[in-house]
């Protein structure tokens, strides 16, 4: 996992939160209700920006990042199994879990990338059932 990740607040706008995600180069960010507790509140990807922001014709600079941020993420501790993770992306459709210790602050993130790097022949399974579109864009984002 990537130990530390960048977050955001919900109060912040979609275009800082975009501006973060080039900046780390990543393709979501855990919410957290503040910069000290970061206790996990929500999840915001680039498509989130994309879609529920942009595509809508939303002001990035007006939008905040609660307006379009994913409410119920799935996460894991830090002392899951790997195989949790993948099991989460695959049930979820997801590419990146936070991790979040026992009083829900962020302590890291798991991606696809991650498991590609570290796990060997388990990588085009999960590549696959992730990327397969089974459900409809809207049963997705009610699901994660």
């Amino acid at each position: 996992m990537t130990q530390d990740p960048v977050v955001c607040t919900p109060d912040q706008s979609c275009k800082t939160a975009a501006e973060l995600l080039c900046q780390h180069d990543c393709g979501s960010v855990p919410v957290v209700n503040d910069m000290n507790e970061k206790k996990v509140v929500g999840i915001l990807t680039d498509r989130d920006i994309c879609c529920r922001a942009a595509a809508s014709g939303s002001d990035p600079n007006r939008t905040l990042v609660r307006d379009v941020m994913t409410e119920r993420v799935v996460c894991c501790a830090p002392d899951d199994d790997v195989m949790e993770a993948v099991r989460l992306m695959r049930e979820h459709q997801i590419r990146r879990v936070p991790i979040v210790d026992a009083a829900a602050k962020v302590v890291g993130m798991i991606a696809q990338a991650d498991i590609a790097r570290y796990c060997g022949d388990e990588v085009a399974s999960v590549v696959e059932s992730i990327s397969v579109p089974s459900r409809e864009p809207s049963e997705v984002r009610q699901a994660v």
